[in-house]
């Protein structure tokens, strides 16, 4: 907590000031990157180009891999602790919402297979 109470004075407490600093600095630069990707998969939907829309794919690829292992450690850690209502219940929450982000991504990738074969191959010529 920032402030503190030591007898009748108020004090702050910058003690970890750089730890709240980088983590709301890590925050920020990581939702702008995906802001950007976010755009960028707009911008391609927009211009009918498929090639803007990788940066999202992957970005969701990654996400939905690092989702999945986070799921599986917090699940184990708290099995083991025996806490098998918190387990099913972060099982529940966190299966609909992988469920969501598997949907958007395979929209998006349709989507993307759908603008390859529109465009005529290279070997053609």
């Amino acid at each position: 907590m920032l402030l503190c109470r030591s007898g009748n004075t108020c004090h702050w407490n910058f003690q970890h000031w750089l730890r709240y600093i980088c983590l709301a600095s890590g925050h920020i630069f990581l939702s702008a990157v995906l802001v950007i990707f976010a755009s960028l998969l707009v911008h391609g939907y927009t211009r009918r180009n498929y090639r803007y829309l990788l940066p999202w794919l992957f970005c969701n690829y990654v996400s939905l891999v690092l989702i999945v292992v986070w799921i599986v450690l917090i699940c184990a850690i708290y099995a083991i602790a025996l806490e098998l209502q918190l387990v099913l219940f972060i099982l529940v929450v966190c299966s609909v919402l992988l469920g969501i982000e598997t949907y958007c991504v395979f929209v998006v990738k349709a989507f993307e297979d759908e603008l390859r074969a529109g465009e005529p191959s290279r070997t053609s010529l």
